[in-house]
């Protein structure tokens, strides 16, 4: 079958491959408004919106799309001097000192304790 002027092919599974689809301007509005409410890339979006069509259509489970995280709230409150980081970055270290030519270093993180 011929669609849009072009035989369809199918394409190795490790493979990258660019889809071109026309749609819509108000479904495009509507795909960038749902990658920022959930904090995914619009291109991460479109992959998973995909794979779920597949799944559907074959009777598969679907996947989840996890609730967005607020990755930048420990960095905020570091900023605003609500929260102490630890010198690796992390708010908690559980730091396990070892000795190394005299110095002492977070077996952990690699981060010198002094």
């Amino acid at each position: 079958m011929v669609l849009m002027g072009f035989e369809p092919k199918r394409a190795r599974d490790e493979d990258t491959v660019y889809i071109t689809v026309p749609v819509p301007g108000w479904l495009k509005n509507q795909l960038v408004d749902l990658a920022v409410l959930r904090e995914l890339s619009f291109q991460r979006l479109v992959n998973f919106l995909l794979i779920n069509g597949v799944r559907d259509a074959e009777g598969q489970a679907l996947l989840e799309v996890p609730e967005p995280v607020e990755p930048l709230a420990g960095v905020v409150a570091y900023l605003r001097g609500e929260r102490r980081l630890e010198p690796c970055g992390l708010a908690v270290c559980d730091k396990k000192p070892v000795e190394v030519l005299g110095s002492t270093f977070c077996d952990t993180c690699g981060v010198c304790l002094i």
